[in-house]
């Protein structure tokens, strides 16, 4: 008769389960009823500088883009794209599903013509692209100290 545990094999009298079948020891710590209390001043994440950079640079940006923009077609695979983008259509292979639905979008907008909707769009998607490189730039230029001399102060003020 051969056991089914291989690791059991051989050893008559112990328990298959190990020790989660083992009484409790009375000398442990219970375990803390319900979640845990919140700390009384969480850090947030970004800063205010940093939102203020990112709609900054955001607005800059896009002031700058929409100066130069287009007013109608241009070279290459322009018409084709503002086409595509108007009826929500796949332009050639790989078709840039994502950029047609984003772009038709603007197709929306009672503006001007479906080229510089279409223009609009991308200035727009380059512009917050601009943005949020400012804001992790930003976040990523904090001092150390800085922020651990916050969090002492928060502990402090916690206890």
């Amino acid at each position: 008769m051969s056991s089914p545990n291989p690791k059991n094999s051989g050893q008559p009298g112990k328990n298959p389960q190990g020790a989660a079948s083992r009484p409790a020891d009375p000398k442990a710590p219970a375990p803390p009823k319900g979640p845990p209390e919140p700390p009384a001043h969480v850090i947030p994440l970004y800063r205010r500088i940093d939102w203020i950079s990112f709609t900054l640079t955001t607005l800059a940006v896009l002031l700058g883009y929409w100066w130069t923009l287009a007013p109608d077609l241009t070279l290459e695979d322009c018409g084709e794209l503002a086409v595509a983008s108007m009826y929500a259509g796949v332009p050639h292979p790989p078709g840039y599903p994502v950029w047609t639905i984003y772009s038709w979008l603007f197709t929306l907008l009672p503006i001007e013509n479906i080229a510089y909707r279409v223009a609009l769009s991308s200035a727009v998607a380059g512009a917050l692209s601009c943005g949020l490189v400012a804001l992790m730039v930003s976040r990523g230029s904090t001092r150390p100290a800085r922020v651990s001399t916050k969090r002492r102060a928060c502990q402090a003020a916690s206890q």
